[in-house]
C-alpha cells in the first residue's frame, strides 16, 4: 500500500484512531501487515523486505550513522521519493531493520527439549545477530510489538513451561535472561568501537582514572588482569547465563510441594 493510498484509507474512516498511542499503534499494525504480506509492490521490483535488506548491509559495513534514505535509494537504484512510498522515513526503517535481522535467526529447538538446555540455546541464538551486527544495540526497542520480538518470546514462554513455575515467575526469568543477552551485546559493541579507534582505549583511561590510588580494590583488580583475555578465564556470556539458570533451578527447588 502506498503512502497515497494509505492516507486516502485513513480518510475513508472517520471513526479511527483519535489518540496518539492509537494511531502509532494502527500505524504499527499496518507496517506488519504490509510486511507479511508484500502483495503488488513486490511484482514491482521494489518491496519492504528488499529496503531492509539494503539498510542492514549499509549499517553492517558503515554503522547506522550511514543508513540514509538517500544512500539506500542509491544503492537500490530507486529514487528517494520511490522508496517513500513503502516507508514514511528513517525512524520506520528503524523498525524493520530489527524485524528482518532477528525474523531470521532459526529457533529450531525441539518440542520436548528441558528448559534449561533449551534456555541456553535459545540465549545463544538470539545473541548471534548482535555480534553480527553490533548497531542493533543502538536501536532503542519499542516494546513487544514486531512479529520475530513475539515469536521469539514465545518460543521462551514454551521453554519456561518446563520448569513448572508460575506464568508470571517465567515471564519475569525471560527478562532477566533478555536483559543479560542485551546488556553483553552492548559490551561487545562497545569493546568493538573502542579497539576499532572510535574511543579511548580501555587501557588509557583506566591508567588515567585508576591510578591516583583513589579506587585501590579496581586498581588491584586491573593489576590482576581481568581485562587481559585468557583462555583459562569463563566466558562472560556463558557465566553470567548460568548465574541466572543456577537461580532459576534454585527458585524451582524452593517452589516445589516438599520443600
Amino acid at each position: 500500500m502506498t503512502t497515497e493510498h494509505r492516507g486516502e484509507a485513513a480518510a475513508a474512516q472517520p471513526d479511527g484512531p483519535s489518540s496518539e498511542a492509537e494511531r502509532a499503534a494502527a500505524s504499527l499494525l499496518d507496517l506488519w501487515q504490509r510486511w507479511e504480506n508484500p502483495g503488488r509492490s513486490a511484482n514491482r521490483g521494489l518491496n519492504l523486505q528488499r529496503i531492509a535488506a539494503a539498510a542492514i548491509e549499509i549499517a553492517d559495513a558503515d554503522g547506522l550513522a550511514a543508513v540514509s534514505m538517500a544512500r539506500l535509494a542509491e544503492r537500490l537504484g530507486y529514487t528517494t521519493m520511490a522508496l517513500y512510498r513503502h516507508v514514511s522515513g528513517k525512524d520506520e526503517l528503524l523498525e524493520l531493520m530489527p524485524e528482518a535481522v532477528f525474523g531470521s535467526i532459526l529457533l529450531d529447538i525441539p518440542e520436548g527439549t528441558a528448559w534449561r538446555p533449551g534456555i541456553e540455546q535459545w540465549s545463544r541464538e538470539v545473541l548471534r545477530p548482535y555480534v553480527a551486527s553490533p548497531w542493533l544495540t543502538e536501536i532503542n526497542p519499542t516494546g513487544l510489538n514486531s512479529p520475530s520480538q513475539l515469536a521469539a518470546m514465545d518460543q521462551g514462554l514454551r521453554l519456561l513451561d518446563g520448569t513448572g513455575l508460575p506464568l508470571p515467575e517465567q515471564a519475569a526469568i525471560l527478562l532477566a535472561v533478555s536483559g543479560h543477552i542485551a546488556s553483553h551485546a552492548r559490551l561487545l559493541a562497545n569493546i568493538s568501537r573502542t579497539a576499532s579507534g572510535e574511543g579511548a582505549p580501555m587501557g588509557t583511561l583506566m591508567a588515567h582514572i585508576v591510578g591516583s590510588g583513589r579506587l585501590p580494590w579496581v586498581e588491584a583488580a586491573i593489576n590482576g588482569g581481568i581485562f587481559v583475555p585468557n583462555e583459562d578465564d569463563p566466558d562472560d556470556f556463558e557465566f553470567g547465563l548460568a548465574l541466572i539458570l543456577d537461580g532459576v533451578e534454585a527458585l524451582i527447588a524452593r517452589s516445589a510441594p516438599d520443600s
